[in-house]
């Protein structure tokens, strides 16, 4: 038996994130979204081996009746450790010469890098200064202030891409993430507008969950309390912009 459930109807995104928050599916694959057999496939493998998002998540994402056989690293384009705010805009620069030999399209290599923008800015800012019971956000001011991270607390960034699609993903050592409120935020954008979704207060989630979600025809969130969070978004870079934004999403939620 799969994984996740035959969906019978085709789910605009904040319905889908709707469906995923109701419960109890947490892989929800839409038959007429990009690679469905594939996403299935790495459904029902996350669903078996959730330790598999963690330890190999490009292979299991992108190629996952490869994983135990493909070796994780070597098939990454990108993989780069980070812990100072001070990086980002150099990390921003590296990936955007990884990019660039695999896409003339300007605009979605500006996409990407918006969600790798949020993926660090994430993991520099928010990851670190949540309180792991309230999940409430300390809110460092990004624009003023410097972050470094604490001594084994490296952030990681990578990309793969499987001919058709790119990953992009970020992963902390902190495991602070509530995937329920990071998903709230983002019905809220689709709500409220995304101009009136912006909570400059405690625990507000911003704009950034949304243009992550946006960009992405297929979400990964996956939490390990205390110890990992593993956020990727993966991009389909062989059409055009219309085209990916007509895709409807998939959306896994590894617990």
């Amino acid at each position: 038996m799969s994984a996740a459930p035959k969906l019978t109807q085709i789910y605009m995104p904040q319905q889908l994130i709707e469906q995923m928050l109701k419960g109890p599916a947490v892989h929800l694959c839409q038959p007429d979204g990009l690679m469905y057999d594939i996403e299935m496939q790495t459904a029902d493998l996350l669903t078996k081996n959730k330790q598999s998002f963690f330890s190999a998540p490009a292979t299991s994402i992108l190629w996952p009746t490869e994983v135990g056989k493909k070796e994780e690293l070597s098939s990454l384009l990108f993989n780069r450790l980070f812990d100072d705010s001070q990086e980002k805009n150099l990390v921003l620069d590296e990936l955007r010469k990884k990019l660039e030999p695999l896409t003339k399209s300007s605009s979605l290599i500006d996409e990407v890098l918006a969600v790798t923008d949020e993926f660090v800015t994430n993991a520099l800012y928010n990851a670190p200064y949540v309180d792991p019971v309230t999940h409430v956000n300390q809110r460092v001011d990004r624009l003023t202030t410097n972050v470094k991270l604490p001594a084994g607390k490296q952030a990681r960034l990578f990309l793969a891409e499987d001919g058709q699609r790119l990953l992009i993903g970020v992963e902390d050592k902190f495991g602070s993430l509530s995937i329920q409120n990071y998903l709230t935020g983002i019905v809220r954008c689709y709500t409220s507008g995304v101009k009136d979704s912006i909570n400059f207060g405690q625990g507000g989630a911003g704009i950034g969950s949304y243009i992550i979600f946006n960009a992405g025809s297929s979400l990964y969130y996956g939490v390990i309390p205390g110890q990992t969070t593993l956020l990727a978004c993966v991009v389909p870079y062989r059409m055009s912009r219309r085209s990916r934004e007509g895709l409807p999403k998939h959306l896994h939620w590894i617990k």
